[in-house]
């Protein structure tokens, strides 16, 4: 953990004082007084600026493990949404040029069990059509199995409304859509921190940044 922000022990100029600022050695110095502030011995001053150094040498490394778990992740929720959403028959919710859309009745589950041991269904839906009933059957099974009388939304080609397609309920589509933006998030995050914290131009941004910060700090406090 890195200590706090504060003035501490110089590292290779005696007499001399420095200041932290919570993450870097700032370009602010003063004299050492002969004793630490109230309650601060010494002793605890030079271990809080061993620990300093200590944090200085492993930060890039920390930031990079970070990047790396960050960038992973993403791109492994990334693949899993690609194959959910090819499971899930998502382009069977797109409602394309010359379709319609009408809400139907379950009629049937058509429940089974997968090579998994989970319980999918393929539900039929039955709608109607300017006076007309037809039913259209899912083209693909899953796991979220809407009850026999429940509402469906069937979508279906204007000029052949016989030829109807069962389209994915809200939650399926709900799970299709934060999926990949969880994805797509946690890539940039990874990006980002390692961009930030690890590559040279960040860590100048970031020095020139806290530079002020500090610079701030000490002006308040004359």
């Amino acid at each position: 953990m890195s200590p706090q922000a504060g003035w501490y022990a110089a590292p290779g100029e005696p007499g001399m004082t420095r200041f932290w600022d919570g993450q870097r050695w700032t370009e602010y110095r003063q004299s050492l007084p002969s004793t630490g502030p109230p309650g601060t011995p010494a002793l605890e001053l030079l271990s809080k600026l061993t620990t300093a150094q200590q944090y200085l040498g492993s930060e890039p490394v920390r930031a990079t493990g970070i990047a790396v778990r960050m960038i992973v992740v993403g791109v492994a929720v990334l693949l899993f949404s690609a194959f959910i959403t090819r499971t899930m028959h998502w382009d069977d919710g797109r409602v394309g040029a010359g379709e319609v859309t009408v809400q139907g009745t379950v009629v049937a589950q058509n429940r089974h069990l997968s090579a998994k041991g989970l319980w999918r269904c393929a539900p039929d839906v039955a709608y109607e059509v300017d006076g007309s009933s037809y039913v259209a059957g899912s083209s693909g099974s899953s796991s979220d199995c809407p009850a026999v009388g429940d509402s469906a939304r069937v979508v279906y080609p204007a000029t052949d409304p016989a030829a109807g397609r069962v389209a994915p309920s809200s939650t399926t589509t709900l799970l299709a859509a934060v999926l990949p933006a969880a994805g797509i998030l946690s890539l940039v995050g990874g990006i980002g921190t390692f961009v930030w914290r690890v590559l040279p131009v960040g860590a100048s941004v970031r020095r020139f940044v806290r530079g002020l910060v500090g610079r701030e700090r000490i002006e308040g406090a004359r």
